[in-house]
């Protein structure tokens, strides 16, 4: 039997394209960390187009107080596409005992999202934010969230600590959408921002990018390390996928 660092719990969509759950799964398992997963939507592309089955809520809740009846060192929140999920997914998470909570709950593109998608952040904020022990966002969605313009590094670093104000413990915020031939990424912590540059890889982007990273701050907070250790080995974990090297951290 294989001696895991740690267990980590995906909730989240499971898609037949690879993301989500099951780009999740394969994350904690390359970083040595068992995986569980608890699905929220089933999506599949089908003869006729896309195939979409939300799961009830109850059901999730279901599901996540079934697999965290044992110990689970972190758990992964992914997409959160529907507001009537957020409250059972919220009062189900504060149920697991000590266990740290990575949220990546937006997959959001330049152009924003539409006006029927924004009660649910407006919801997301409000309901599943403040119980996050990192929150993940591209520079995208942090300025939606944030509602600042973020064009530099240091509207990187204002976002993130806007962000940390809504109450999570610390904010990761990735300039990768971001012009330029180096990549800075965030983090605000404690008060203060963690900055990682990395030169712009031309490498093809694994299926899930943006998954892969938030996985694997969950596998490594589960396995015991800090917020800002994990964040650490995560980007690395990420750059590795990509053909690079380490970031440079300042």
């Amino acid at each position: 039997m294989k001696d895991y660092r740690g267990t980590a719990l995906f909730v989240g969509a499971l898609a037949s394209s690879g993301d989500g759950l099951i780009t999740a799964l394969r994350t904690f398992e390359a970083l040595g960390v068992r995986g569980l997963g608890a699905a929220t939507t089933v999506l599949a592309s089908g003869r006729d187009g896309a195939i979409r089955h939300e799961l009830p809520a109850e059901c999730v809740a279901a599901q996540i107080q079934e697999i965290t009846a044992g110990a689970v060192g972190s758990v992964m929140v992914g997409t959160v596409d529907r507001e009537n999920i957020v409250e059972p997914l919220a009062a189900a998470l504060r149920e697991i005992p000590n266990a740290k909570l990575v949220l990546d709950p937006f997959r959001m593109l330049q152009s924003g999202v539409p006006d029927s998608d924004k009660s649910t952040l407006e919801v997301v904020k409000g309901g599943l934010l403040p119980l996050a022990t990192v929150a993940v966002f591209n520079s995208p969605e942090a300025s939606l969230v944030s509602g600042l313009p973020i064009e530099t590094e240091d509207a990187l670093q204002e976002a993130a600590r806007c962000i940390a104000d809504m109450g999570p413990v610390s904010v990761l915020v990735t300039g990768g959408r971001l012009d330029g031939q180096t990549v800075t990424d965030v983090l605000w912590h404690a008060g203060q921002a963690k900055v990682w540059h990395g030169p712009r890889l031309d490498s093809p982007r694994p299926v899930g990018l943006g998954d892969i990273l938030s996985a694997a701050v969950a596998a490594e907070l589960a396995a015991g390390s800090s917020i800002e250790n994990a964040v650490d080995a995560a980007l690395a974990f990420v750059r590795a996928q990509l053909g690079g090297d380490v970031s440079e951290v300042k």
